[in-house]
């Protein structure tokens, strides 16, 4: 949760490495017995958030369990960023959003991870 504060320099921004989930799963996750509606996306609705595009990738490090956006333009370049913090560039380019994370939570998985942050008790 710190990363951005020990790892970031002026006009970084850090995405977490994190699985993806669906509202339908944690709506199953936590209501199991519920009626579960699906009304369908609202007009300007997102099905899937974007944490960096086919644009921002070539200015992307991996740095442990985060990506770094650095800045395009500014007092630093890439290549310092990573010599200074030992963050990696990508070895390809790519987007990572939700829709084409390769990591998913299934219901079962949100369950447990609720569970854990709630003492316990779903």
């Amino acid at each position: 949760m710190l990363h951005g504060l020990f790892n970031g320099w002026g006009g970084t921004i850090t995405c977490p490495r994190s699985p993806s989930y669906t509202v339908a799963d944690m709506a199953a996750a936590i209501g199991p017995n519920a009626e579960h509606r699906v009304i369908g996306a609202r007009p300007g609705e997102k099905r899937h958030e974007s944490m960096f595009s086919l644009v921002e990738a070539s200015f992307v490090v991996s740095h442990g369990s985060h990506y770094v956006v650095t800045p395009q333009t500014g007092r630093s370049s890439i290549e310092e960023y990573c010599e200074a913090t030992g963050a990696r560039k990508l070895s390809s380019i790519f987007e990572y959003d939700s829709g084409s994370n390769p990591e998913r939570l299934s219901v079962e998985d949100l369950r447990l991870l609720i569970s854990s942050e709630m003492g316990g008790g779903l």
